[in-house]
């Protein structure tokens, strides 16, 4: 009977998440709460202010500036800013600029005769809505038959105005060539941070006296990596790992140790780049209209700074978290203290190693980097020169953060949702969609997929060989 309700949980949580991730995707699909506003034509001329620019909320939820009038002609310049406009009530509501605005294009004559290349104008053209049979027609201003038109609103939910058809035409345009080159950059540095991890859970291994043969390490690594693909956060890839290495060891305690310790040094290099790379997000603030608030992002940078300070205490100088530990208020010290405490206890194994405990955190560091590096490479693989280096070293940390946290499977539907908000308004949503997704086809799959052989390959009962070579290999490195 338990075994029934524990395999009854396991199928309703990964049930659980799997709508949780296919509601993300609807989400990045899906605009809801949108309006189209009656507006007559002859209001829509560049020199008439119908329109206010307002700096609406921060990214940190402060209010911000009051809405200005504001020209016509000029709104087209601020894509991403908050652009509303009155409506047949007087209530002012945010008009989709995004729609009204397009780059005007033309075929333009090279040389030799006969060649034409598609080259933007500097000019923009005004979109709008007609009433037909079938619904609400976009049309440009310049077609429109009827003295009454709609501008479109933005609805309260919208991620990026983005269909499942921009994707195909964005990728119909690649250049494979610059296309599969860049995606092997952004496979190889995968691979990199692959390799760094498990290096990292071998070191750590070894300083718990837990000696494990290489090519056994890799098989299982690889294994776990390939079990983690289909569940959420990091549960696979640290489940299987645990489990596999207490059954070849029978030391169930030190497996576990390291495992958690793998875990804080893992949070010391995440929220570590993240403090790194918080100050190179100007750009990608700007862009969505939010102003930007010194006062919040010194408090930001603090809670980060806090939050390593505190798990290097832990990892360093374990007895003072202990003692921090027993000055914990009566509610949170019930509710946090055992949690924390056995984590404690998994340091003390390298408190005297402290050399190790910095190649760990440096390795962890590489991890994470390497991924960021892997989303240049899908970023220069779908061209977008619209992003620069230091846009993506902004935006993957949070999406990072969101695969490792978040509930869905493989982390799909977070990188994708994270990327198209934070990086839409500066290239085009389906590129800024793509950009995130390749990232899971190379990040997730392709270094996942040699585990299933892995697997597949090895036989049931398998039990790691140690020979002479290995535990001198070990006590060498050690």
């Amino acid at each position: 009977m338990e075994v029934q309700q524990l395999h009854m949980k396991r199928f309703l949580g990964r049930s659980i998440k799997l709508v949780f991730t296919l509601l993300l995707f609807i989400l990045i699909f899906t605009e809801l709460g949108e309006r189209y506003l009656p507006v007559p034509r002859s209001a829509l001329t560049k020199d008439n202010t119908t329109l206010f620019l307002s700096g609406g909320k921060t990214l940190f939820g402060l209010r911000g500036s009051e809405p200005q009038p504001i020209a016509l002609g000029e709104a087209c310049g601020f894509k991403g800013g908050k652009i509303s406009m009155r409506d047949e009530t007087g209530k002012i509501r945010r008009v989709d600029i995004d729609v009204l605005c397009h780059e005007v294009t033309s075929e333009q004559p090279t040389t030799p005769p006969g060649d034409a290349t598609r080259a933007a104008v500097n000019a923009l053209e005004l979109r709008v809505f007609e009433v037909q049979d079938e619904g609400y027609n976009e049309i440009s201003l310049s077609a429109a038959t009827a003295e009454q038109v709609y501008i479109k609103t933005r609805g309260w939910w919208r991620v990026a105005p983005i269909k499942p058809k921009d994707l195909w035409y964005e990728l119909k345009d690649l250049d494979m060539g610059v296309f599969w080159f860049w995606m092997a950059f952004a496979g190889i540095m995968k691979f990199i941070g692959v390799f760094a991890s498990m290096w990292r859970w071998a070191i750590l291994l070894r300083g718990q006296s837990l000696i494990l043969p290489f090519r056994y390490l890799l098989g299982t690594f690889f294994t776990a990596r390939f079990f983690g693909m289909f569940l959420p956060g990091t549960l696979g890839l640290d489940g299987y790992r645990l489990y596999d290495s207490i059954r070849q060891t029978r030391r169930p305690i030190e497996c576990t140790a390291v495992i958690a310790v793998e875990k804080l040094i893992g949070f010391v290099a995440l929220f570590g780049l993240l403090f790194l790379t918080l100050p190179m997000g100007l750009k990608v603030i700007q862009s969505k209209g939010l102003p930007f608030n010194w006062t919040i992002f010194t408090i930001v940078l603090i809670v980060y700074g806090a939050i390593i300070g505190f798990a290097l205490l832990i990892l360093f100088w374990p007895w003072v978290a202990q003692t921090m530990l027993r000055l914990l208020p009566g509610p949170l010290k019930g509710r946090f203290q055992s949690k924390l405490d056995h984590v404690v206890k998994s340091t003390t194994a390298y408190a005297n190693n402290r050399w190790l405990l910095i190649k760990a955190i440096l390795l962890g560091f590489v991890v994470h980097f390497n991924t960021v590096l892997m989303y240049v490479g899908t970023m220069r693989a779908i061209t977008t020169p619209e992003v620069n280096i230091i846009d993506i070293f902004f935006a993957a940390p949070l999406l990072i953060t969101g695969t490792v946290f978040g509930p869905s499977i493989g982390g799909e539907g977070i990188r994708e949702l994270v990327f198209t908000y934070l990086l839409g308004d500066l290239t085009s949503p389906a590129k800024a969609f793509l950009m995130a997704h390749l990232g899971f086809w190379v990040g997730e799959f392709l270094v996942s997929i040699p585990g299933a052989f892995f697997y597949a390959l090895r036989p049931t009962g398998y039990k790691a060989k140690l020979t002479v070579a290995d535990i001198e290999e070990v006590k060498k490195a050690k």
